[in-house]
């Protein structure tokens, strides 16, 4: 067989190969976009989502809470995920319409080392008011009057 005649049946085989061989696209491909805390677990819930539905695929864009909120009233994307929940204001441009779903949740902890302080107390009352800037101090009274017996460094804390 000639060369000129082996070549176009050549392409024409691989080109046959290739279609054949080529994955199913999605039917339905549902976007989102916003925060970044809910990721992880948005990534494995949508892999194993895709895995058991073929023709649904999900995508998630994790690039901060206000930038999905925006690409969601631009209608950018299908959902989006935020640390706290679109206010009234932030919903109100949304003409076809907005579900609020709670689905994750997150824990905030507190960490210090202080040199001679073996355990410390701090109840929950007291970490709002750290959040608020109400209690400064290693030694604020809320923190001494949980901890009885405790010497509290009179420093600064470093949050």
């Amino acid at each position: 067989m000639k060369f000129k005649t082996l070549l176009p049946c050549l392409i024409c085989f691989a080109a046959i190969a290739l279609i054949a061989v080529q994955p199913a696209m999605a039917e339905i491909n549902i976007v989102g976009s916003g925060a970044s805390f809910p990721a992880p677990i948005y990534t494995t819930w949508f892999k194993a989502f895709s895995r058991a539905n073929k023709d649904i695929q999900i995508n998630y864009q994790s690039k901060g809470s206000g930038a999905g909120i925006r690409d969601f009233q631009n209608g950018v994307v299908d959902f989006a995920a935020s640390d706290a929940a679109m206010t009234d204001e932030e919903m109100a441009p949304v003409t076809r319409g907005v579900q609020l779903l709670p689905m994750t949740a997150g824990e905030v902890v507190l960490a210090y080392n202080l040199e001679g302080v073996k355990a410390l107390k701090l109840p929950r009352d007291i970490y709002p008011a750290i959040f608020l800037g109400k209690v400064k101090k290693w030694n604020d009274p809320a923190i001494v009057a949980a901890n009885p017996g405790v010497s509290c460094p009179i420093r600064t804390s470093p949050w």
